[in-house]
């Protein structure tokens, strides 16, 4: 047992009054990833039918899906990171409220463009996206091979 890890956690616990902060963006994070996964899983099939891709293509699919779940997840994620930024000692704003707050902002913006620039600055959506999308792709490529030429190692 980590006995210094367990005693921030008793101070945690002990300075909050309640175990209230280890769920700190519970809501959001299981939201941002619902959302992911059905965004991905579904784009990438739709993908996969629309383009005819062939099985050595699909990673195209994947790519793409990937990319665009991680910006539709985005808001959840943005959530989160204000519940995360929240004291222990203070309750965070629920998630329609910071997402309310969010549209506000976005709306205050005098042009597209700047609405554009205001939601890709507060959602992050960049290089971390094209990570995520890059990480998904190669992992369910690897997956998919790995199913693909391992399977007599598993069947008796």
């Amino acid at each position: 047992v980590n006995r210094g890890m367990a005693k921030e956690v008793a101070g945690m616990v002990r300075d909050s009054g309640s175990f209230r902060p280890f769920f700190n963006g519970l809501a959001p994070t299981i939201a941002r990833d619902v959302v992911f996964g059905g965004c991905y899983t579904w784009l990438r099939l739709q993908i996969q039918y629309w383009g005819d891709l062939q099985p050595n293509e699909q990673w195209k699919a994947n790519l793409i899906a990937a990319g665009l779940a991680t910006v539709a997840s985005g808001p959840f994620n943005y959530v989160r990171n204000i519940h995360y930024a929240t004291s222990s000692r203070d309750t965070a704003d629920g998630t329609l409220q910071v997402l309310r707050k969010l549209a506000a902002n976005v709306n205050e913006q005098p042009t597209a463009i700047q609405k554009f620039h205001y939601v890709q600055n507060r959602l992050r959506i960049g290089w971390g996206t094209m990570r995520v999308a890059l990480g998904v792709a190669f992992g369910h490529s690897v997956y998919d091979w790995l199913h693909t030429n391992t399977k007599h190692l598993f069947v008796p």
